[in-house]
């Protein structure tokens, strides 16, 4: 089965703002919407991953705004700057939008199949499996935008410092997604 969303923005023009999804259910997936217990499960399910990789999109923003900022902080920008700035940089997270969009719905699907025990090591390997997570991906996505983003030679070294700074210590942080970096009783030996 396959549920197929279609939708229209106002304001795009000719057909530049029509936008089709084709997504393909797996049997879990079906049963789920037909039952309204299980509705709310696959629902909690993709909400909790909206929002983390909201977490992981804002915080790589931040980092690569960082960089073209030369490393200063963006946090004392006036609004009308801080916007220019994020716009040079949004087509480093629009490429990170499109890595988590082709595994979203297949990840959340495999989620929602696991037994209660295997999601959390599932939802961890969504998020940051060392290749392929999130937040692997937005630490790749950094990176070639500190390769390929202009910044002064003077000031490069700074800015890369502190925008990985900035993306280390905040992924880690309250804010952000600090359950990953926890350190079990064995490992801490």
């Amino acid at each position: 089965m396959y549920l197929v969303a279609r939708g229209m923005v106002r304001g795009e023009g000719k057909t530049h703002g029509y936008y089709e999804r084709i997504i393909p259910l797996r049997p879990t997936a079906v049963r789920s919407l037909g039952s309204g217990e299980e509705a709310g499960d696959l629902g909690a399910l993709a909400k909790e991953r909206v929002e983390e990789a909201g977490k992981v999109r804002n915080i790589l923003r931040d980092a690569i705004a960082t960089f073209c900022n030369e490393g200063n902080d963006i946090y004392k920008l006036k609004k009308k700057e801080l916007e220019k700035l994020r716009s040079r940089i949004y087509r480093w997270i629009k490429k990170w939008d499109e890595l988590v969009d082709a595994r979203f719905f297949d990840d959340l699907q495999a989620e929602l199949e696991a037994d209660e025990t295997a999601r959390e090591r599932i939802r961890h390997n969504w998020l940051m499996n060392g290749t392929g997570g999130l937040v692997d991906h937005a630490r790749n996505v950094l990176h070639a935008a500190e390769d390929a983003l202009p910044c002064s030679t003077s000031h490069r070294f700074r800015a890369r410092a502190q925008a990985r700074n900035l993306f280390e210590g905040r992924i880690r942080g309250q804010k952000g997604l600090p359950f990953l970096f926890e350190k079990s009783d064995e490992e801490k030996l």
